[in-house]
């Protein structure tokens, strides 16, 4: 993978969270469209790029797809680590206030 070391088990720790928003950072503007097999990056503020070409249409939809959700993914892991953060402060307490913390986490 360029840019980032091989993400190890299923588990990401933040520093490989970090690694993928930069990753995404600086690649071309969102959003991107596939056509047909040609990754597009169509920014209002300039002229479409051809971001890259891949040999199968379905790889080329997942890249369409994964550069609007790589963003939105890992700023929602972070919204469920702080969240369950929260909730573990409740360990010790009564379990109402903990059912609640668990209930704003989830909305």
């Amino acid at each position: 993978m360029c840019g980032m070391q091989k993400i190890q088990g299923w588990k990401m720790t933040d520093r490989e969270i970090t690694q993928i928003e930069a990753l995404a950072n600086e690649a071309h503007s969102a959003p991107w469209y596939a056509y047909s097999n040609v990754i597009v990056s169509e920014a209002n503020d300039r002229p479409p790029i051809n971001v890259a070409m891949v040999l199968d249409n379905d790889d080329a939809a997942f890249i369409e797809a994964a550069r609007k959700a790589v963003p939105k993914m890992a700023a929602e892991i972070r919204r469920l680590r702080a969240a369950l953060e929260r909730i573990s402060e409740y360990r010790y307490r009564n379990e109402t206030e903990m059912a609640e913390a668990a209930k704003e986490a989830l909305e």
